[in-house]
């Protein structure tokens, strides 16, 4: 498709249960004002920034703006052997660190995205063979989002959030709270060993002048082992501060297929299959 990003709105005319969802994949890949953010994607939610795009705008050129604003580690994206896209000034290189949105499904109940951002990894790192994304929207409520990566050579995966406020993490969850609402990320199945989740601040690389009296933005992390291949299924829960209801997550993974289940407080379920090859 020729599109570059695709936005979900949920109760677009009730700002205190508004979701908007936007995700982008674009064929200009990180050309003068873009970033290196094939595959990223920010969350608003109930009248706060859930998922954000970290960082201030200071300056062009200023050591926020490349060093940060424009890097991959600085969006709600996935970094490949703990490298992103390529962020540079070559005009060829960066639009050839592009993606795709290969396509998008609208039924009721459930909106998939799915996402192809192999050509903006492979333009820092040689060894990716593919980096897919898909992304499910479930009953209106939480996301599912599926990330199928491989290499020729094994190569360790962070999956990363960003926040303006710090992350408290446990084992395989983390979640950032606001007056009004918060987010809920927790990992509801990965193929290679979960090593670390870890709540970071600061902008790293960033002359410390560029954020001087400005509010400290926080990034949760996700940390996987080595491998040839990865697929991890995180769940992402926004909801509202005075409402919070619990998921509940089982995975089976004794067919030809990986089987993800969600269950909520109602006993509603929904099944994410998942191929394992």
């Amino acid at each position: 498709m020729s599109i570059g990003w695709v936005s979900i709105q949920h109760k677009l005319d009730q700002p205190e249960s508004h979701l908007q969802f936007t995700i982008k994949s674009s064929a200009l890949g990180s050309v003068s004002h873009s970033a290196a953010d094939q595959g990223a994607f920010v969350l608003y939610g109930f009248e706060e920034d859930l998922a954000i795009h970290s960082g201030y705008y200071v300056s062009y050129g200023s050591t926020m703006h490349t060093q940060w604003r424009k890097q991959t580690r600085s969006k709600n994206a996935i970094l490949i052997g703990g490298e992103g896209q390529y962020a540079g000034s070559d005009k060829i290189l960066a639009k050839s660190a592009s993606g795709k949105i290969l396509s998008v499904d609208e039924q009721p109940n459930l909106v998939t995205i799915c996402t192809d951002n192999t050509a903006a990894y492979q333009s820092l790192n040689e060894n990716v063979k593919s980096a897919l994304r898909d992304v499910y929207f479930v009953n209106n409520r939480y996301f599912l989002i599926v990330d199928r990566v491989s290499g020729s050579t094994p190569q360790t995966l962070q999956v990363r959030q960003q926040a303006e406020h710090p992350f408290v993490c446990s084992t395989k969850s983390m979640a950032t709270a606001m007056p009004k609402a918060g987010v809920e990320y927790s990992v509801a199945y990965s193929s290679s060993a979960l090593e670390s989740v870890n709540n970071l601040s600061g902008f790293e690389g960033v002359d410390p002048k560029d954020y001087d009296g400005l509010d400290m933005n926080y990034v949760g992390e996700f940390s996987f082992a080595s491998a040839l291949t990865h697929r991890v299924v995180t769940l992402v829960h926004p909801y509202r501060n005075v409402e919070k209801k619990s998921l509940y997550t089982f995975v089976d993974d004794q067919g030809f297929n990986l089987n993800v289940y969600v269950t909520d407080e109602d006993d509603h379920s929904f099944k994410l299959e998942v191929p394992k090859v």
